[in-house]
């Protein structure tokens, strides 16, 4: 007898073996690992691309540098001379090194200068100061972040130098870079119609501006929740935030202009080693707090915690003659390993199943990459790639929501767990009617109603062996 189509049995499914069964877990860890990252950096590269035809300047310009060890100009050398290196203006170049001072020459790349009056722009000074030479030697304008003499403008996160008249074709102009007393950072140049130059000034102010405010926005939030729920975690990232956004401020010139707060301009060294010290240890007592290191990785926290013990040695250290200078030669490096240690413990923790760890990498990948390649560029790496500024802007500005939303997010958890554990506190688990503890404020609320006027009614139920 055949058996009918409907009733035709099928052949069992063989069970999955086990090394398919864990391959597909680890696929499921990597993912959740790996999945956050990925979408921050998504989101911060369509900022930056949304950005970037408004920030673009024209760099018309080409260059030669040597060390100085002296103030008096050099006559302008030849294209080919010999103890002159050439470099593309238009990317970052590291020219002094510290304690040092070195002659830049820069030349029209199409031959002739533009049309006055232009400006010439000094990107990523840092805490160097840049002297513009006319062709015959002498000084037009000094400038460094905060400070400015001669014919340099008030620009934002840039020196720049302003020529109303017009130079010979083949004039060369003269900058003298001193680095004495600063880290000599990478910095780069571009010649601008005036016009055009006011325009992307504009557009970076406003940039650096909006995001700013988010961050000191979300660190006043923050702050507020940390009084209200008595939860160090907000207080800590509250601190961090502040202290990152001070740092861009700081090294971008903000505080100075637009600003205006000239008593920073007197110790800026002194102010951005405490404040980026303050700022990594903030940051790392958020991170522990947050991502619950202590249940997902002791060990991890105690290499973070010793991480800490070194950058708080190395701030220490700044105040002790002689400490500086040791500053100045770590604090890059630690930048770098911190930002790789960080991302680390947060991919284990999130590896180990823990949701906050993939929230932290969601918003801190983005900003660990901006700070590595932004501290990369000291040693000659990345230096095309000329947004570094503005990434760092917009990647604190996302790190911020991200993180506020997460906070958010950890203060429903709060909330729902008071719940719950008052719930407990007040109902029997057996009969799901309140106990005494319960009654006692049900009944104290009904008291105060009843004084109030609003009708009240008891009913005792006396119920025998139960």
């Amino acid at each position: 007898m055949r058996a009918s189509p409907g009733s035709r049995s099928r052949r069992p499914t063989p069970p999955l073996r086990s090394t398919t069964i864990l391959r597909c877990a680890r696929r499921r860890r990597w993912w959740r690992s790996a999945g956050p990252v990925l979408a921050g950096l998504l989101l911060c590269a369509l900022l930056l691309v949304i950005a970037r035809p408004a920030l673009a300047t024209s760099s018309v310009l080409q260059g030669q540098w040597r060390s100085a060890d002296t103030t008096e100009p050099p006559p302008p050398p030849a294209a080919d001379a010999a103890g002159w290196q050439t470099f593309d203006p238009a990317v970052f170049t590291r020219f002094a090194n510290p304690d040092e001072q070195a002659w830049l020459v820069l030349r029209p790349a199409g031959g002739s200068w533009p049309q006055p009056p232009w400006v010439l722009s000094v990107i990523n000074v840092g805490l160097q100061t840049v002297t513009l030479h006319a062709p015959d030697g002498e000084p037009v304008a000094s400038a460094r972040l905060g400070w400015r003499e001669g014919s340099a403008w008030p620009a934002h996160g840039r020196l720049a130098f302003v020529l109303t008249s017009a130079l010979p074709a083949d004039a060369p102009l003269l900058l003298r870079v001193d680095s004495r007393g600063a880290i000599a950072a990478p910095m780069r140049f571009a010649a601008q119609p005036a016009g055009d130059f006011v325009h992307s000034d504009g557009i970076w102010l406003a940039l650096a501006s909006a995001c700013l405010a988010i961050m000191l926005a979300m660190a006043v939030v923050a702050l507020l929740f940390a009084l209200r729920l008595r939860d160090p975690t907000f207080l800590y990232y509250a601190i961090f935030i502040t202290g990152y956004a001070f740092v861009l401020a700081l090294q971008s010139g903000y505080v100075y202009a637009p600003l205006g707060w000239s008593a920073l301009a007197q110790e800026p060294r002194l102010w951005g080693r405490c404040t980026v010290a303050l700022s990594i240890v903030a940051a790392a007592l958020f991170f522990m707090h947050f991502v619950d290191l202590e249940r997902y990785s002791l060990r991890a926290r105690r290499l973070l915690l010793g991480y800490v013990a070194i950058v708080g040695v190395l701030a220490l250290a700044g105040f002790v003659p002689g400490g500086s200078e040791l500053g100045r030669l770590l604090i890059n490096p630690l930048l770098i390993l911190g930002a790789v240690l960080f991302l680390g413990v947060a991919a284990l923790a999130a590896w180990r199943g823990s949701f906050y760890a993939r929230l932290f990498m969601l918003g801190w990948t983005p900003l660990l990459l901006a700070t590595v390649l932004g501290s990369a560029q000291l040693y000659g790496v990345t230096r095309g790639w000329i947004w570094s500024d503005e990434a760092a802007f917009v990647c604190g500005a996302v790190e911020a929501l991200v993180f506020s939303l997460a906070l958010a997010y950890r203060t429903l958890g709060l909330r729902l767990a008071y719940e719950q554990a008052r719930l407990q506190a007040d109902v029997d688990p057996l009969t799901g009617l309140f106990n005494r503890r319960g009654w006692s404020l049900r009944a104290a609320h009904l008291e105060a109603a009843a004084h109030d006027g609003a009708p009240l009614s008891l009913l005792f139920i006396d119920i025998d062996l139960f």
